[in-house]
């Protein structure tokens, strides 16, 4: 848990990604870990992750993530991770933001 707590205050995310050898990405909440001990291994706490594939549509996504109620996903091509995205980062390519004059 202490690698968990660690990279959230580096990072100042709340979710963070836990990979363990070929398997599945998996997400552990900074909430979760808050009153556990620091030796626990993070994987014990871990969810599983929604999982995109990079050729998802952004309305596709959205629609998969609002289902889920989830903050983010995994995005996969060909069996391997290649980032992670956002509900913050669709919504604000679904409804970008102008500028008023």
């Amino acid at each position: 848990m202490a690698d968990v707590r660690a990279a959230a205050l580096g990072s100042g995310h709340l979710h963070i990604l836990v990979l363990c050898n070929d398997a599945k990405p998996l997400v552990v909440h900074l909430r979760d870990t808050l009153l556990e001990p620091d030796a626990r291994p993070a994987h014990e706490l871990a969810r599983d992750v929604l999982v995109l594939d990079a050729q998802t549509p952004v309305y596709e996504a959205l629609t998969q993530m609002r289902k889920s109620s989830v903050q983010c996903a995994v995005v996969m091509k060909d069996g391997h991770m290649r980032g992670v995205v956002t509900l913050a980062d669709i919504l604000e390519r679904v409804l970008p933001v102008t500028t008023s004059r």
